[in-house]
């Protein structure tokens, strides 16, 4: 018979024992898939304590699927390398990143583990500490032989001696061409994006993106890599191509599958023998930010586009449209862009093309219309006589368009525009009838009669308006103007319009703000003294004072 001292002690232990299974059925008791992807949220570090609370999570650790080392600290590289000495043997890594300060043996000891664990998608994001490392060809092989690997993102450039490097050794050496032919694991790579990179090999002899060096690459990014200077890409199911900050006197890119395209200071200059030629006719979105143009361009109809950028910086386009000949062939160039990009739904167009379209003004429009588009976005300096013509080109052929949003930044002394806009009514019928949306976004803080006399011509010509926005930076004197408008004959009656005052948002300035503030400002300032030509002895005093 059970005394009651033995009963006090079978209910305490099978107290402890319910105690026990009930704290670890919640979680430990989960699928071990989905306890990776709930810890996966958490930083590396606070992963890595959970592996003392039992052998589970022990094991767990040791073969979590995705390995996230951000802002990477110098100082702890060595967890890097001693989060991979203790993986499990068997468990292979889906995600690898890496960004922060390491050197270039460190850097190849982790493409090495994340290569040996099957590593699926890889993102290197890193700045070289070497003050003398100038390219290791055979560094990267074994990342190009990995034929588990689907996505890398190489981004690679020398941080704390950059200064005292000139450009071109700032970026990182790699031999594209050589792993091309040395491996097969580029077979299996579906997106890959190279930035800051410096190749080594005579590219423009070498066709590197093609059906039989990336068959199934499906996204390309390239950013401020020199060494190309005809770069050619044909791979067959390439869908997004970015090309960013590049040197090129050449560009051949053809996409059967192409949906996105970005082109983006990717030219040199104005050189003779230069050309761009693209071949996409399934593209739907167009990022033309290029300010240089070819001699030669070719750029066939994009039939299902959607949405077209053609963005270039004015102030830039002005000095490079001192030359008659390089006018022209920007000329050329930017009617060859609007020509193929005549399906778009939504346009968007700044002011320097505007400005080679009034230089090279259509008296009729421009000699093909946008029959689909129904969103035009336009980013002017201001509103003078030097982009009115352009503008005057665009609206004779946007036959159909619905929504019409434009955007001034600076006012005219002079108003010059009233007869031309007036003589123009006749020919902007189509545009006029169709027309049901209009914003105006007025950004100096002295109004610009251009504006108002615009305003004024689609009021009283505009038969399908039905409304219009100003959005200024200034309330004054806009409750006149308006006012003013209202007692026009319109051409439809029903026409409302009204204005907003652009609030600027309040900054709370705590410390912590403060400091990023700051950090801002020293990232700044390091950027323009790396580009600014001084003695390394003045760069130095500057930098010493500069952190007193």
């Amino acid at each position: 018979m059970e005394t009651r001292a033995q009963g006090r002690i079978r209910l305490t232990k099978e107290g402890e024992l319910l105690t026990e299974g009930s704290s670890s059925d919640r979680i430990s008791n989960l699928p071990e898939d989905v306890l990776h992807h709930i810890i996966s949220f958490l930083p590396i570090q606070s992963i890595a304590q959970t592996s003392i609370l039992s052998k589970r999570w022990s094991h767990l650790w040791a073969s979590l699927p995705i390995l996230d080392f951000s802002d990477l600290k110098q100082r702890e590289v060595e967890f890097v390398n001693t989060v991979l000495r203790h993986r499990d043997e068997n468990s292979n890594i889906k995600v690898f990143r890496v960004k922060g300060d390491l050197s270039s043996s460190c850097l190849y000891n982790c493409i090495d583990q994340a290569v040996k664990y099957r590593v699926e998608k890889l993102k290197l994001d890193v700045s070289l500490t070497d003050k003398y490392f100038f390219g290791d060809k055979s560094g990267l092989l074994s990342l190009f032989n990995c034929d588990s690997l689907r996505s890398l993102k190489l981004a690679a450039r020398y941080s704390s001696y950059a200064w005292q490097r000139p450009l071109s050794s700032q970026q990182f050496p790699i031999s594209l061409s050589y792993y091309v032919v040395a491996t097969s694991g580029v077979h299996t790579l579906r997106t890959l994006c190279l930035t800051s990179m410096k190749f080594l090999d005579s590219t423009s002899e070498l066709d590197l993106f093609s059906a039989s060096s990336f068959p199934s690459l499906e996204k390309l990014r390239l950013e401020n890599c020199i060494g190309i200077t005809h770069l050619k890409i044909t791979c067959p199911k390439i869908k997004d191509v970015h090309i960013v900050r590049m040197f090129l006197n050449c560009l051949d890119i053809s996409g059967m599958r192409l949906e996105s395209l970005e082109i983006t200071h990717a030219f040199e200059g104005y050189l003779q023998g230069s050309r761009v030629n693209i071949l996409a006719p399934n593209l739907q979105s167009f990022y033309w930010g290029s300010i240089s143009s070819t001699e030669e361009s070719s750029i066939t109809s994009f039939p299902t586009l959607k949405t077209c950028h053609l963005v270039c910086s004015q102030a830039i386009m002005d000095m490079s449209m001192a030359q008659t000949a390089i006018v022209m062939s920007m000329a050329k160039t930017i009617v060859n862009l609007l020509c193929s990009s005549s399906q778009v739904q939504n346009l968007c167009i700044v002011d320097g093309y505007l400005r080679i379209l009034s230089r090279i003004y259509f008296e009729g429009g421009l000699p093909y219309s946008f029959m689909e588009l129904k969103t035009l976005q336009i980013f002017v300096d201001c509103l003078n006589k030097a982009v009115i013509p352009g503008l005057a080109c665009l609206f004779k052929t946007s036959r159909i368009l619905h929504t019409l949003s434009i955007y001034i930044w600076h006012r005219v002394l002079v108003n010059d525009s009233t007869r031309y806009w007036e003589n123009e009514a006749q020919n902007m019928s189509h545009f006029l009838r169709h027309l049901k949306v209009v914003n105006i976004h007025h950004y100096p803080y002295v109004i610009d009669e251009n504006v108002i006399t615009f305003a004024k011509f689609l009021l009283q010509h505009g038969e399908g308006l039905q409304e219009m926005l100003f959005n200024v930076r200034d309330s004054k004197g806009w409750e006149d103007k308006i006012s003013l408008l209202k007692e026009l004959p319109w051409a439809n009656g029903d026409v409302k319009i009204s204005f907003s005052v652009r609030r600027r948002k309040s900054v709370q300035c705590s410390r912590g703000s403060l400091e990023h503030l700051l950090l801002s400002k020293s990232r700044l300032l390091w950027l323009l003294l790396l580009n600014f030509p001084m003695r390394a002895t003045e760069r130095n005093r500057i930098f010493f004072l500069f952190g007193k």
